[in-house]
């Protein structure tokens, strides 16, 4: 249960990181990509 809702979490707040890079480069899908790439490898690297 509790590592359901920490998959909840981060999936949540990565979602919410890639739409403010999103927003704040205008447009553009770059950032968000490079943001959701390292958070990803961030997660996986951690288990």
């Amino acid at each position: 249960m509790a590592r359901d809702f920490n998959v909840a979490v981060v999936a949540v707040t990565v979602i919410a990181v890639v739409a403010a890079a999103y927003f704040l480069s205008e447009g553009t899908w770059v950032a968000p990509l490079v943001v959701l790439l390292a958070s990803l490898l961030a997660v996986f690297s951690r288990r």
